[in-house]
């Protein structure tokens, strides 16, 4: 089961990626193209946002329960609460690497 966690936690941590990078997208493309609004508000624009919503919650709230069990800076606690979708992924490295996930 701790495997099974593991890998479905490196899949959100990876989609949490591709939703930064089309967020920052969404904010540079309507500079360049006028018509990227129409683009915004299609379908299947707004499924794949909805889509990607549920791994990146679940990343955030795996992220809190590291964070309450292993950390206890209240620094990363105000960046997780409110920097929640950029800082993520950061946090999500930084406790694999102090060896926090276990």
């Amino acid at each position: 089961m701790n495997n099974f966690i593991r890998i479905a936690m490196i899949i959100c941590f990876i989609l949490n990626i591709i939703g930064i990078i089309i967020a920052v997208t969404f904010i540079v493309l309507p500079l360049f193209w006028r018509e990227s609004f129409d683009f915004y508000n299609s379908a299947v624009v707004t499924e794949i946002r909805s889509v990607l919503t549920i791994p990146i919650f679940i990343l955030w709230i795996y992220n809190f329960v590291i964070w309450s069990k292993r950390d206890k800076n209240i620094i990363r606690f105000f960046f997780l609460l409110l920097l929640n979708f950029f800082y993520n992924p950061i946090y999500f490295r930084m406790s694999k690497k102090r060896g926090w996930q276990n």
